[in-house]
């Protein structure tokens, strides 16, 4: 065969693997999260406080928003990833966590495959996977957290400590309701758990 043939050919495979590569990313694009194999956490356990430690715990106060109830503050919907922190066998449509540490750390490793593996790197990217229209005001909420970080819906983002818990500050209020913010330490801590 004459080189250029073999050329041709090799290059025809490697569009081709990447066009594959492509279609299956798209197909199974979110259900791919970073997380650690763990075995979830009783709820008996978790109500007694004795899952997570030290860590900060809101489950199942009355006076909170749903995402703060579940330590949850990002409201991720239930699945099958294996969250460290995460509580087995909880009612409802949202994962619980032990904490608001381990349920903010998992928020942000959503984040970063969003915004890593699948370049999710902008606030309409990022908000139009995580409530979308189909379940939002999905162009409201990309408005909302745009106003509070003070980034541009269509500025690129990159997984920076900071940028991070400026969305994680801004989707907690969207999600739970206004002044609704994850405190400091929770947010520190949860950075260190990642990093």
């Amino acid at each position: 065969m004459k080189w250029y043939i073999i050329s041709i050919i090799t290059l025809v495979a490697i569009i081709t693997a990447y066009i594959l590569l492509k279609l299956f990313a798209r197909t199974n694009v979110y259900y791919n999260i970073e997380t650690e194999p763990t075995a979830p956490i009783p709820k008996s356990a978790a109500d007694r406080g004795e899952a997570c430690d030290d860590g900060t715990s809101n489950l199942g106060n009355p006076n909170l928003p749903l995402g703060f109830r579940n330590n949850n503050p990002l409201n991720l919907v239930k699945s099958a990833n294996a969250w460290k922190g995460k509580i087995k066998d909880n009612p409802g449509r949202f994962e619980q966590f032990c904490s608001m540490e381990y349920g903010t750390r998992a928020a942000m490793i959503n984040l970063r495959t969003y915004m890593n593996r699948y370049s999710r790197n902008t606030i309409r990217k990022i908000i139009s996977r995580w409530a979308p229209a189909s379940e939002n005001d999905t162009e409201a909420y990309i408005r909302f957290v745009s106003q509070q970080t003070g980034y541009q819906p269509d500025t690129e983002l990159s997984f920076q400590k900071e940028i991070v818990f400026n969305l994680i500050d801004a989707m907690s209020q969207q999600e739970n309701g206004a002044g609704m913010l994850i405190g400091d330490l929770v947010k520190e801590q949860a950075w260190e758990m990642i990093t």
